[in-house]
């Protein structure tokens, strides 16, 4: 009886380890998921920071072409009312 309890603990001890070697191995498959996720989230970032400094740019270059036009309508409009 002695024996085939150490062989039932065995075996029990053997399948154990079997499912936390497969546990491990899913886990370890899961984290580089992760990572690959991650990865990929942090390049979106990059472009998305990338794509709204260009357009912060545009919209600078746009605020200053907007006060040169105000600018020269003033001027041609001052010009207007002297004239009458």
């Amino acid at each position: 009886m002695d024996n085939n309890n150490t062989q039932n603990i065995d075996l029990g001890l053997s399948k154990l380890m079997d499912k936390l070697s497969l546990n491990v191995e899913t886990a370890q498959d899961q984290i580089q998921e992760l990572r690959s996720t991650v990865e990929n989230q942090n390049m979106l970032i990059i472009q998305a920071r990338q794509q709204l400094h260009v357009l912060q740019e545009t919209v600078n270059y746009l605020q200053n072409r907007i006060t040169i036009l105000e600018d020269r309508l003033n001027v041609i409009l001052i010009n207007i009312w002297i004239k009458h």
